[in-house]
């Protein structure tokens, strides 16, 4: 990536490492010519959508669930084990 050669006293060309000056100014370039194609492209904002206290709850309980290190679990049953301790949390909460 940073080759450049030099003619060495015996007529052959050797290969020589850069210096610092020519390393910086070949990345600066290049991190500069990077920046400015990732500016002209056209981005779609992203849609974010919001946490709603049920998926938030559903969500520490399958921390929970992972965190106590149960082997046999399948996805399925982690999220439907989830989303019924959130649910049971938000009716006890009323």
């Amino acid at each position: 990536m940073f080759k450049t050669l030099r003619i060495i006293g015996t007529g052959s060309l050797a290969l020589i490492k850069p210096t610092s000056k020519t390393r910086s100014k070949y990345l600066t370039k290049s991190l500069e010519e990077e920046a400015k194609k990732f500016a002209k492209q056209k981005r779609k904002p992203s849609t974010v959508k919001e946490l709603s206290p049920r998926l938030y709850l559903a969500g520490q309980a399958m921390g929970g669930f992972i965190a106590a290190g149960r082997q046999t679990w399948r996805m399925e049953e982690i999220k439907k084990a989830s989303f019924d301790w959130a649910d049971y949390m938000l009716d006890d909460d009323t």
